[in-house]
């Protein structure tokens, strides 16, 4: 995802000085300008350009800073504007050509041409954005879009596949969730913002009110959400742990400990259509500390389908199973090491059970302290923050 951008006209000739006519493009919402040169810059004027124009209410000042060309990018000048500085770096082409439409994925092949197009995005966007964090496979990501209700858009430019848009609609709530790719080589030309007014305009045609993404804290999806006005939400730290670091034995000592009034109950399941974090064919693990009849503490993890041999060697990858946390709804469990019970016994379970998979992943919100306590313990590692923010479609105001 990318600053917000808005694409105000000025006609052609509108601001001109000696060395010609220049064309205002389009101004994103924390001001920077996109500006094309209608006719060659002379580089040897001195005296700098002092016309001033107001698009959308703010007053800006070219100055004759020639900008040097680049690949996929015109001539440019450089930019003044009032209390804010303005780089070369902000200076960049409109984009061209760029067209959003909607995909249905479940006429597609697993592994067929548009499939591996959209997966192409998805790699390299997550290259960018989270580096170590290694997508999935064409065939999971097919079957993670026809999972559920799911919308998908894509966005072309010259015939290729260069951004993609994925809303999960929910099943009886009016909040979906969202995701935005756009290739690193492509971003910066308001692609990321079209992709968001197609999630919009499906948003509230299916009578959702808000609209929930996470992005890298820090990225450039952080910046976008705040200059589009987005409501933050909270921060998750996504944690990685490697399963062959465990010792089997130091888990079994973990699940003997005794919890009097509490036993374990463990339940395994494939995962049907239309779960929200899941995709079909995953194998469903719950374990639960029970006290009676009430449950105290919940763990569950998604293991990926397929099987194969354990990796080998030190930065070896494989499957990754997926753990989430479920907090007991009575307070009066909390502080009894319960938490620390059924992880453990989860983990015995997946390296005893599912010898396919290499590593467990799981997220906590960074103020659930016990819990990110826990997983430290337990040898999970911090891989990357991300925030999560809210989007108001009933209010919002989508650029096309």
């Amino acid at each position: 995802m990318e600053p917000q951008t808005h694409t105000p006209r000025v006609p052609e000739g509108h601001l001109k000085n000696a060395n010609g006519p220049v064309d205002i493009h389009a101004m994103t919402s924390y001001g920077d300008i996109v500006v094309r040169r209608l006719c060659p810059l002379n580089t040897s004027k001195e005296t700098p350009m002092s016309d001033a124009i107001s698009v959308e209410g703010l007053a800006i000042t070219l100055k004759d800073q020639p900008v040097p060309p680049q690949p996929g990018r015109p001539p440019g000048v450089g930019l003044h504007v009032p209390g804010m500085a303005i780089t070369a770096d902000h200076v960049r082409a409109e984009p061209v050509d760029v067209r959003i439409t909607r995909v249905e994925p479940a006429g597609e092949e697993p592994n067929g041409a548009r499939v591996r197009a959209w997966h192409a995005v998805v790699a390299a966007s997550m290259a960018q954005d989270l580096p170590g964090m290694a997508p999935s496979t064409p065939d999971r990501l097919h079957a993670y879009l026809t999972s559920a209700t799911t919308l998908v858009w894509t966005a072309g430019r010259a015939g290729e596949v260069v951004g993609l848009a994925v809303l999960r609609l929910p099943a009886a709530a009016v909040t979906g969730r969202a995701q935005v790719h756009v290739h690193p080589a492509h971003r910066r030309c308001g692609i990321g913002d079209r992709l968001v007014a197609a999630l919009i305009s499906g948003a509230r045609f299916h009578g959702l009110h808000t609209v929930t993404v996470a992005v890298p804290v820090g990225g450039t999806g952080d910046a976008f959400c705040l200059r589009r006005g987005l409501v933050r939400l909270r921060t998750l730290h996504h944690l990685l742990l490697s399963l062959r670091e465990m010792h089997p034995g130091w888990l079994a000592e973990m699940v003997a400990a005794e919890h009097p009034g509490y036993h374990l109950t463990g339940t395994t399941q494939i995962t049907p259509p239309g779960r929200d974090t899941a995709v079909p064919a995953e194998a469903l693990l719950t374990v639960t500390a029970e006290h009676g009849r009430q449950i105290a503490s919940c763990t569950e993890v998604l293991v990926p389908g397929g099987t194969g041999p354990r990796a080998t060697g030190p930065r070896a990858t494989g499957p990754r199973a997926t753990q989430h946390d479920h907090r007991p709804a009575a307070d009066g469990h909390h502080g009894l090491g319960l938490d620390l019970w059924i992880k453990a016994a989860m983990l015995r379970t997946l390296y005893d059970q599912h010898p396919q998979l290499t590593q467990v992943v799981t997220d906590n919100p960074e103020h659930a302290t016990t819990l990110l306590a826990v997983n430290h313990h337990l040898g999970f590692r911090l891989h990357h923050r991300t925030n999560q923010y809210r989007l108001d479609v009933t209010g919002s105001s989508a650029t096309n």
